[in-house]
């Protein structure tokens, strides 16, 4: 599968959006820190699908676990390279360049809306986790990309969709002075668990993240994600030989 080109394109702005807690502060305050929550001690080798510029790796090599990432962008996969302490490698998710059973934790974060074949993608997580491997990904909500609130206040209101329709979903960003929209896929969430069902996995945990006070507090426009649900984070474990 040949990359997607709005990410090639926009390879090195999201860098600077993503590497900078002004910018992404969801993800240094809020989603990021709670998604580390889920997962385990380092063992052989850890996979990163849909590694991007690859600040979630470097962050897990600093807790001690050997990374290899894989990005179908190459500009995304040299970003991620190039600050050192992970392997990283330029692949389509749905055909890993890794062996039967070789990791031991595979994470996809913020990734698996932005991957036309899910199931073929988690398929390949399961064959090349071991046995009792696990499995951690976050998603955008589902809820989420069905909809949308009308502003940035805390009490603004949220209109959904319809949900289970599957189709293009266009994240936007322009409340820091970045002005960045990239391509994803709303699916319902049953796409996913489904996906993980096919492959053999049970989940162990399913959580939806709230704010915390000290995110409100210094992003305002946090708030209203107290109401509405924002991330889904799943914990799944391969237990089928």
């Amino acid at each position: 599968m040949a990359p997607n080109r709005t990410w090639e394109r926009l390879a090195d702005d999201w860098a600077r959006f993503a590497r900078s807690p002004e910018h992404d502060h969801f993800f240094w305050t809020f989603n990021g820190p709670h998604f580390l929550e889920l997962i385990p001690e380092p063992g052989r080798r850890t996979l990163d699908v849909g590694c991007g510029e690859g600040r979630l790796g470097r962050l897990l090599c600093e807790r001690g676990h050997s990374v290899v990432g894989i990005d179908a962008s190459p500009k995304m996969a040299h970003l991620a390279r190039s600050e050192g302490g992970q392997t990283v490698v330029v692949a389509d998710g749905a055909r890993l360049p890794l062996a039967d059973g070789s990791v031991d934790l595979a994470v996809a974060f913020m990734s698996l809306h932005d991957i036309p074949d899910v199931a073929g993608t988690v398929a390949e997580v399961a064959r090349v986790l071991a046995r009792n491997g696990t499995f951690c990904l976050a998603i955008a909500h589902p809820v989420r990309s069905a909809g949308g609130f009308d502003g940035k206040d805390a009490d603004s209101r949220f209109q959904l969709e319809a949900y289970f329709d599957e189709r293009p979903w266009m994240w936007t960003t322009r409340h820091t002075g970045m002005d960045l929209t990239l391509p994803g896929i709303h699916r319902p969430l049953n796409a996913y668990t489904g996906a993980l069902e096919s492959a053999g996995f049970v989940i162990d945990c399913l959580r939806e993240p709230r704010p915390t006070a000290e995110q409100v507090a210094g992003y305002g426009e946090s708030a209203r994600w107290r109401r509405v649900p924002c991330f889904v984070h799943i914990r799944a474990l391969r237990l089928r030989p």
